[in-house]
Parts: structure tokens; sequence; C-alpha cells
């Protein structure tokens, strides 16, 4: 009898093996490309990001220079700045639906760096901290917190260099003067 269950229960084994290590594979190879899958589209969501930057500062360059234009030329690059902002907004968007909860401050560091190209002259700066903070991020040198925080300390660092203030201690620096 005891051979008889020991039988029995290597079949069941058997049995569940075959059927449960195929499902389990499949899985798990559907969860590696969905995976893949999401990094791709995040790194496409990424680029449209920075590619807006520039077309939203060119657009609102344009609108900010139509003052003594014609009328018509004026609005047309009103709407065009509008459309390219909403453009942009979009692709945050898209970038916040891919993203996992973990991983919003990603979202944030984009929407600063579009807001930055609708509203200041060298968003350059902004850009440029967020390709490489994302970068790290994407290659998970960062969490998606770091990666905001370093962003957030290039920027001001950059633009306190470009000021002459010494990051480390600013009150130094003005004291100085």
């Amino acid at each position: 009898m005891d051979s008889g269950w020991a039988a029995v229960i290597g079949a069941g084994i058997a049995l569940l093996g075959s059927v449960f290590a195929p499902w389990l594979k499949d899985s798990l190879e559907r969860r590696h490309l969905q995976h893949e899958g999401n990094r791709s589209a995040i790194s496409k969501s990424l680029l449209r990001i920075t590619a807006a930057a520039p077309a939203v500062a060119l657009a609102r360059l344009e609108a900010a220079h139509s003052d003594g234009a014609a009328q018509a030329e004026g609005v047309k690059a009103m709407v065009n700045f509008a459309l390219k902002q909403s453009e942009s907004s979009e692709a945050v968007f898209e970038l916040g639906l891919l993203l996992s909860a973990r991983d919003t401050p990603l979202e944030t560091m984009a929407r600063s760096v579009l807001t930055a190209a609708a509203s200041k002259d060298d968003f350059s700066v902004e850009v440029i901290c967020f390709t490489q903070a994302a970068a790290r991020w994407y290659r998970t040198e960062l969490s998606a917190k770091e990666a905001l925080s370093t962003f957030e300390a290039d920027v001001k660092r950059y633009r306190a260099r470009n000021l002459g203030v010494n990051v480390e201690h600013p009150e130094d620096e003005r004291s100085s003067s």
C-alpha cells in the first residue's frame, strides 16, 4: 500500500508539474514582455518630453514677438503656442499613465522642464538636468525620488553657477559682494 500511495502521489505531482510549469513559464514570459514594452514606451515618452521643450519655447518666443505683427499673425502665434503647450502636456500625461506610483516624481520633473520652456529664455538648464537624471533613473541607478532630488539640486547648482553664487554657501557670496 505504501508503494501504491507513492505512485499516486508521484503521478499527482507530475500532473501538477506538467500543467503548472508551462503556465508559470508563459506567465513569466508575458510579464517580461509587458515590462520591456512598458520600458520602451517610457523611453519614447521621455524623448517626446525632451523634444517638446524647444517647440514650446519657440512657440512662446514667436507669440511674444508678434506684438507688432498683423493681428491675424499674432493670433496664429498665440494659438501655435497653446497647441505646443497642449502637445507637451499630452506627453507628460502619457508618461504619467505609464509610470508606476513609486515613479511619479519623474512626472514632476517633466512638468518642471516644460514649465521652464514655457516661461524662461534659458530653459536648457532644466532640459539638460532632466535628461541626465531621467537617464540615470532609466538605468536604475537612481530611484524616482532620488532622480527628482538630483534634478532639483542640479538645476539650482547650474543656475547659481551662472549667477556667480557659491551653491554650498550662497550667503557667503552675497555678504562678500
